[in-house]
């Protein structure tokens, strides 16, 4: 017979070959507890009085002649019934959970209740109380034998486990608040005293004296040191954390700092700046962190959800300062932020989270940190999502003017290229500095002397050094690995070789992190290594139940596995969430689960987190090789990120789709729209390569208007690169379209084509826009119309036809009227009477100028479409020409404040030219002159071209010729991003 394993403890569970088996019924396993339990045989008078006391006696008779047939068909021969006696009798091989010397895994039956009382129900609870009273002896034990060795991890995870078992026991309580407290987590000591009394209070209980004179006991004792906790103190990194805190010095000297720590997966770049983070807190910092993690990227806004997640767990006062309509807004991000503050949740508005009032919440977030210098420190940034980038980019360039704060970041050197833009915008507005680890040197390891311990000391160094070449993770699993063999022992707070060690060390077969991480997970049980492989394949942290659920393990299996994981230090722990404990960990355990395994756990992940937002779940559904589903959840997640304006995740989901994307027609259809997606974000080789692709396709299908729209969408990218390649593949496009009855694509044609005649041609250029106009107004389309009178416009304009300008900007006026609910079309008029008004302007004709810039005004303020600050800038340069120059100057530095990192190198060089105005009503004739050279040599093209030859001969007029030509030379050597962030500090 194959060995029975019983396990009563927690829910209840048979073993055999790995499979688990079950009882049909309640009182079948009440009836295998009682078996056990009594050791002994009884009698069937016995067991049916107990069993049944309000039946029969033929009838109990008959229902335990019953219960014992289902028994023996699991059992076999291991139920002995002879004569009217009944009896257990285990095999060689079997084993069962109530042995004392076995691990707590829960109480008796688990789940299971007698729903009448009696003589059995009062067997089963004082079953239990013997159960749970010798499983804490058993923890208690345990967690004193750890506590004594030094190893405070694993005497914490037991306490919590005899704690837990029942939190009303104050001995219990007490044990673990003195361990938390000894390893340096007072809060989580707090934490358990509070659960306690909690506890209690159900009850109708009070705390007893001698747990609250525990605590106050507790909270006077200094904390234990990285020695003392069981954890080799950081070594070899003394000059980069005196760097830091260099840097962190000069934070009270020069606002905004900047440190990139750059290294190779385990080199010890968070172990580094979390030490350096942790000394910035005790010398008053306020500290924000943020942890990204791979697959973030195509998450909108996970970076910042991370940093209040991370926030709730320590001091909440920060947060109930923001004033009530920022808190709302990241309720609205993050909307287990109620729970945690105990507010009222705003409820699903079904409208997308608003990125003008998320950067203002953060802002107001930054701000409560009053006169304390603050610390952001983002960890493994390389996988942190666009949207997240780009809001606190604002936000900094923001707050660095009144606060002083150091941004302290981690990357990896594999992956810089991806913050690199990001990295040098930051630049901008604070100082940078980038410090790149190293592998420590064999001198550096001499840190660990404090350590290890006894003659052989240096034999030890040098081992690790032989076998690491100085690499701190390779250290970190290798010391593990050897502990683990029985080589090295921990005695109090030193390491020493064991006297197998003395023999065996040279020639223990560990050569390096692999084979380390290899044993490691070897030595796991099988259900500890289920529930790791569930969390490495989630690739994100999770909490308990979802692991549990992926696992499909048993509750009290999946807490035991946990707690063991945690106890190898192959999990870890943030915020009450679970993730693997390094990269090249879970890296590592991945590519070793099996395929077939590794599939049917992502197809777990859908069932089990289908909530979760569509671009992780179009990950998991692509990697379990479920294509259709793939491919919804990805047209999905590109919607959302249409919705909120997430432009990254928007081409990161369309890209996706392509891999799932295979009739040409539809391949063609998605890699238009990715090309479109790319466009604002500068991409422009990926732009061009799905182009490309889509013409190809197109032309394989033969599909003519298709092709004409792909040659269409490469004729937009080569036209800011090569002027002369985009005017060669527009007129291909129009001598197609020409070939379809499609007036809408030849009118499409000919605007692309007339683009490129703008500034070399203009007057071909027009003459290209006005039959495409024509053509417009054929199809009888007012919003393609209108469009088309914008673009006719800026033909007229290049090519010097200011009235005939006037003419086609007053019909886009009268086509949108024709349409006054179409929300587009008023968006298109308001931006009409904005260029109007800068024509008016450019002719003197203030009054007329304003009176269009006000209607604009009314029509964006109405219409809602995002911050209508270039018309208000407009009206108060106006203003400033009337005398009121201080109004005028808080207008433009606002705007620039507000916005200029999101704009196009054009509107950067507008803003300059309307500073450069202001400067000369105010008299600053110099500053005005510096600012128009530096726009000059960034050349002038557009609605500013006018106004630059304007302001020159303004200011010249004013300024001795030699002045004039020096600031204008000094200026002419300056970036216009490095004018405008001078112009924001003053």
């Amino acid at each position: 017979m194959a060995p029975l394993h019983l396990h009563l403890l927690g829910s209840p569970r048979i073993i055999r070959e790995n499979q688990t088996l079950t009882l049909p019924s309640r009182k079948a396993w009440l009836l295998l507890a009682y078996l056990l339990v009594e050791r002994r045989p009884c009698a069937r008078e016995q067991l049916a009085g107990l069993f049944w006391p309000d039946s029969e006696p033929e009838v109990a008779r008959s229902a335990l002649r019953n219960l014992l047939s289902q028994l023996r068909k699991v059992l076999e021969d291991r139920l002995e019934v002879q004569g009217n006696l009944v009896g257990l009798q285990l095999q060689p091989g079997d084993t069962h959970d109530l042995q004392e010397a076995h691990l707590p895994a829960g109480p008796l039956l688990h789940g299971l209740e007698v729903p009448e009382e009696g003589l059995l129900q009062d067997w089963l609870q004082h079953t239990r109380h013997t159960a749970q009273a010798r499983q804490s002896l058993l923890l208690a034990e345990r967690t004193r034998q750890a506590f004594q060795a030094g190893r405070w991890p694993e005497a914490v995870q037991w306490a919590k486990q005899r704690f837990y078992l029942d939190p009303g026991d104050p001995d219990a309580c007490v044990l673990l608040m003195q361990v938390q407290a000894s390893a340096a987590s007072l809060m989580e000591a707090e934490h358990a005293f509070e659960m306690h009394r909690q506890h209690l209070h159900l009850l109708g209980l009070q705390v007893s004296q001698q747990v609250q004179d525990a605590l106050q006991t507790y909270k006077m004792k200094p904390a234990a040191s990285p020695g003392q906790s069981g954890q080799v103190a950081l070594s070899g990194r003394q000059r980069e954390l005196e760097t830091l805190h260099l840097q962190f010095q000069q934070v009270r000297v020069q606002q905004g700092q900047a440190v990139m720590v750059l290294g190779e997966p385990g080199i010890g770049k968070s172990r580094l700046s979390e030490e350096a983070v942790q000394r910035f807190e005790k010398l008053g910092a306020w500290v924000l962190r943020a942890r990204a993690q791979e697959g973030d990227a195509i998450l909108p806004d996970a970076l910042s959800v991370d940093l209040l997640r991370n926030l709730v767990q320590g001091d909440l006062e920060p947060l109930r300062e923001m004033l009530p309509e920022h808190l709302r807004t990241l309720q609205v991000l993050w909307p287990q932020l109620s729970s945690h503050m105990g507010l009222k949740s705003p409820g699903a508005t079904g409208e997308p989270l608003n990125r003008s009032r998320l950067r203002d919440a953060l802002l107001d977030l930054l701000q409560q940190a009053s006169d304390r210098p603050v610390v952001v420190f983002f960890d493994d940034l390389q996988w942190a999502d666009q949207s997240s980038l780009g809001v606190w980019e604002f936000v900094l360039s923001r707050a660095v003017h009144s606060q002083r704060i150091l941004v302290l970041t981690t990357v990896r050197t594999e992956n810089l290229s991806q913050v690199t833009p990001w990295w040098s915008r930051i630049g901008r507005f604070m100082h940078p500095r980038r410090m790149v680890l190293q592998v420590l040197a064999e001198g550096d390891l001499q840190g660990w002397a404090a350590v290890l311990h006894g003659p052989d000391r240096d034999r030890v160094l040098r081992f690790l050094f032989s076998h690491t070449q100085g690499h701190p993770l390779y250290l970190k699993e290798l010391l593990q690995d050897l502990i683990d063999q029985g080589l090295l022992e921990v005695q109090g707070q030193h390491l020493q070789l064991t006297p197998l060690g003395q023999n065996q060390l040279e020639t223990t077969r560990s050569s390096g992190v692999e084979h380390a991480i290899e044993g490691r997970l070897c030595r796991l049980g099988g259900c500890a290594l289920q529930l790791f492989q569930c969390s490495v394949v989630l690739g994100q942290p999770e909490g308990f139940d979802t692991l549990l659920q992926l696992s499909r393990l048993g509750e009290d299996e999946a807490l035991d596995a946990l707690d063991e994981l945690l106890q190898a230090g192959l999990l870890v722990e943030q915020g009450g969430r679970y993730l693997c404990s390094h990269d090249r960990v879970r890296s590592f355990t991945l590519e070793h689960v099996p395929p077939e395994r590794r599939k049917r756990l992502h197809r777990r992940v859908l069932e089990v987190l289908p909530d979760h937002p569509p671009a992780f779940l179009g990950k998991h559904a692509a990697l379990a090789q479920m294509g259709e589903v793939a491919l919804s959840h990805w047209q999905e997640a590109a919607q959302v990120a249409r919705q909120v304006g997430a432009l990254s995740e928007l081409a990161a989901a369309l890209q996706a789709q392509l891999e799932w994307t295979t009739e040409p027609s539809a391949r063609a259809e998605v890699l238009l729209q990715c090309a479109e997606a790319l466009d604002p974000l500068d991409r422009v080789d990926e732009q061009q390569a799905a182009g490309s692709e889509a013409l190809h396709l197109a032309r394989q299908l033969q599909d003519v208007p298709l092709t004409v729209r792909a040659l269409l969408r490469l004729a937009w990218v080569l036209q800011h690169h090569d002027l002369l390649e985009s005017r060669r593949v527009a007129e291909e496009a129009l001598d197609l379209a020409r070939s379809t009855p499609d007036g809408l694509l030849v009118a499409s044609s000919l605007q692309a084509l007339a683009r490129t005649y703008r500034h070399e041609d203009p007057d071909h250029g027009l003459k290209m826009q006005e039959e495409a106009l024509v053509l417009l107004r054929a199809a009888g389309d007012p919003r393609r119309l209108a469009y088309g009178c914008i673009n006719l416009a800026y033909a007229l304009r290049a090519a010097g036809h200011w009235d005939r300008m006037r003419s086609a900007l007053e019909e886009v006026l009268h086509q949108t009227e024709l349409a006054p609910e179409d929300g587009g079309l008023l968006v298109l008029r308001a931006s009409a009477q904005h260029v109007l008004g800068i024509e008016f302007r450019q002719r003197n004709d203030v009054q007329t100028a304003r009176q269009h810039f006000e209607q604009s005004l009314q029509l964006q303020e109405r219409l809602k479409v995002g911050a209508p600050m270039a018309t208000q800038v407009e009206l108060a340069v106006l203003q400033a020409a009337e005398g009121d120059t201080d109004l005028a100057e808080k207008a433009v530095l606002d705007w620039i404040r507000q916005d200029h990192l999101q704009w196009e190198p054009s509107s950067r060089r507008y803003a300059l030219v309307l500073l450069a105005e202001v400067r000369h009503h105010q008299g600053r004739n110099t500053e005005a002159a510096r600012l128009l050279g530096t726009v000059q040599n960034a050349g002038a093209v557009g609605p500013q071209y006018w106004r630059v030859n304007q302001l020159l001969q303004w200011v010249r007029a004013r300024l001795p010729a030699g002045q004039f030509q020096e600031a204008l030379q000094h200026g002419q050597g300056l970036t216009v991003d490095h004018v405008l962030v001078q112009s924001l500090g003053g």
